[in-house]
């Protein structure tokens, strides 16, 4: 008689990331883009999201600086830094091209 083997033994909590990048990767590569902008603050939370079509790590640190991380192909989608511009010059450097 063949021998066959259940797919309910195989574990598959980690699957979704198997083809992309880890939430431990995504947290250095979301501190390597903020460490352009200025000291990074400590690490809030990390969640999985969806952002403009993108399966994501949203990397949060502190109150304002956040991340995105495509998990595919692990490109900064996004990122957002409260720089606390006060310079009165009614832009806030965040979305200049």
């Amino acid at each position: 008689s063949p021998i066959t083997q259940s797919t309910a033994d195989v574990d598959t909590s980690s699957a979704a990331t198997d083809s992309g990048i880890t939430r431990d990767r995504a947290v250095e590569i979301a501190e390597q883009a903020l460490a352009d902008h200025g000291p990074v603050p400590a690490l809030d939370e990390v969640e999985r999201e969806f952002e403009h079509g993108h399966e994501v790590w949203k990397v949060e640190f502190g109150d304002d600086h956040e991340a995105y991380v495509d998990i595919a192909t692990g490109e900064v989608v996004k990122l957002e830094v409260d720089d606390n511009d006060d310079d009165d010059d009614g832009d806030d450097d965040r979305h200049d091209d």
